[in-house]
C-alpha cells in the first residue's frame, strides 16, 4: 500500500495509504465533503502539507490522486507476494 509519484518539479512524493480509513476512502468520492478534510487526509498519506494541494499543478495533483486511488483499490495486495503485480 505504498508507492511514489514524481512531480513536474522533480520532487518524488512517497505515498502510504496503509492508515486510510473507510470513511476517508468514501470522502474522496463525496463531492459534498469539505476539501480541507480531503487535503488533510492526502497530506497524511503523502507527507505534504494540506495547503500544498491547493497550490499544486493540476497534472501533479491528478497524478497523486491517481496513485492514492490505485493503492486504495488494492489494500490487501501483498507487494512481496509472488503473485503480486509488478506493473503500475
Amino acid at each position: 500500500m505504498k508507492g511514489s509519484v514524481k512531480l513536474s518539479d522533480g520532487r518524488e512524493i512517497n505515498i502510504d495509504v496503509s492508515t486510510m480509513t473507510q470513511k476517508e476512502w468514501r470522502n474522496l468520492w463525496d463531492g459534498s465533503v469539505d476539501d480541507k478534510l480531503v487535503d488533510e487526509a492526502m497530506a497524511r498519506w503523502t507527507g505534504l502539507e494540506p495547503s500544498d494541494f491547493g497550490d499544486m499543478r493540476r497534472t501533479d495533483f491528478l497524478a497523486v490522486v491517481r496513485k492514492v486511488v490505485m493503492l486504495g483499490n488494492s489494500p490487501l495486495a501483498d507487494p512481496n507476494s509472488q503473485s503480486a503485480s509488478t506493473t503500475e
